[in-house]
């Protein structure tokens, strides 16, 4: 009852925020847009649902190893597990204007969430056409590399996952790391422990998540595919299993998702 409580109060304090900044998103969004401003906007929207979460619910966030990536002298192609829409917030809050999303087509039509992306530099992708979408997709994001030195922020397999579960990953982040010749981070997370899709309750606790490992540029498809999916899977996994609220985990994930790490 605690938990639906608490969740319910995060939703009721959503909602009222977004009324009050539903005037400065539609002069941002739809009348002045300006990719500066809409930047500016989806960071206090970010930040303030952090708070809220961490008011409400009392879940927080921990992000370990990113110094890697900020301290890099060229930009990298940041390839995150994806369980909640957790993950692309942390992300947006932890790199701002220095990065942009690779995004499924179908995101853009989310009143104001699409075009606030869009007008962010989020490369968005149509699955219906794949060779075509992987052509822009590489297009775009050499563009984006080349004249905001920007990282590209990607979720290879395409769609959020339930805890334990892994999807195929796609082979769009290959053909980004092998035609724009930069390096891959893989990050790992656990956020579908505490913030899992499509259901209502949110849990208290501390989410994860932690760059495994920088994928050097050069490799063949199978030898890349095989550290990319190792390291994040690997290191999902082992945030998940490191989770101290067990009665929890086993009752959410169960036992069969256990690993010996």
């Amino acid at each position: 009852m605690k938990l639906l409580v608490r969740s319910f109060l995060f939703y009721i304090s959503f909602a009222l925020f977004f009324i009050l900044l539903l005037p400065f998103l539609v002069i941002a969004l739809y009348v002045v847009r300006d990719r500066r401003l809409a930047q500016c906007v989806s960071k206090v929207w970010t930040q303030t649902t952090c708070v809220m979460m961490e008011r409400c619910v009392g879940l927080h966030s921990r992000l370990e190893g990113f110094e890697k990536i900020h301290q890099s002298s060229v930009p990298m192609i940041i390839a995150s597990k994806h369980q909640s829409i957790w993950d692309v917030g942390a992300l947006e809050l932890e790199f701002g204007e220095k990065a942009v999303f690779v995004i499924k087509k179908e995101l853009k039509r989310i009143p104001f969430f699409g075009r606030m992306m869009t007008l962010i530099g989020a490369i968005a992708i149509d699955r219906k056409k794949p060779v075509h979408a992987i052509q822009e997709m590489i297009k775009k994001a050499k563009e984006e590399v080349s004249k905001n030195h920007s990282h590209i922020i990607i979720f290879p397999e395409g769609r959020r996952t339930a805890v334990g579960e892994k999807a195929d990953y796609t082979d769009g982040v290959y053909l980004l790391y092998k035609n724009l010749n930069m390096p891959v981070a893989a990050v790992a997370l656990n956020s579908g422990l505490y913030w899992p899709r499509r259901r209502f309750l949110k849990y208290p606790g501390t989410i994860e998540a932690k760059v495994m490992e920088i994928i050097p540029p050069g490799l063949d498809r199978d030898s890349f595919r095989d550290r990319l999916v190792n390291a994040i899977e690997s290191g999902s996994l082992e945030l998940i299993n490191s989770h101290t609220r067990h009665e929890y985990r086993e009752s959410y994930i169960g036992k069969k998702h256990e690993v010996a790490l």
